[in-house]
């Protein structure tokens, strides 16, 4: 998207894949972007680098988060994207999830049930 970051939904979405695609457009050299949706973007390496910054500064807060103890998916979401509108949060939730299934993967959260916590 021309605009904003996208929703990472699992099991199809995998945020590690969404980090790894900003990270290669980065490296790209070219003047625009023809996204699926919106319009051109111009010096996309702006927005691609402000959407990389994004999702680092979310992990970052999910992960503050769960250093004050453990929580659902549900909470963090309610907790982190407190000034969503009410319709996006439950694509802001599996964005959550999304990171923490990330983060599981890198060793640095953990699982009970429905609860995650700091590693």
């Amino acid at each position: 998207m021309s605009w904003s970051t996208s929703v990472v939904s699992p099991p199809d979405g995998d945020m590690k894949d969404y980090f790894d695609s900003l990270r290669r457009l980065l490296d790209r050299a070219d003047d625009a972007f023809l996204p699926g949706h919106g319009p051109l973007l111009p010096e996309p390496r702006n927005l691609v680098r402000e959407m990389l910054t994004h999702r680092v500064m979310r992990e970052q807060a999910i992960q503050r988060k769960l250093a004050q103890g453990p929580a659902g998916t549900y909470v963090l979401m309610d907790t982190l994207y407190s000034q969503v509108h009410p319709r996006l949060r439950r694509a802001a939730e599996r964005n959550v999830l999304a990171h923490l299934l990330k983060l599981e993967s890198e060793g640095k959260v953990g699982s009970d049930g429905d609860l995650w916590r700091a590693a």
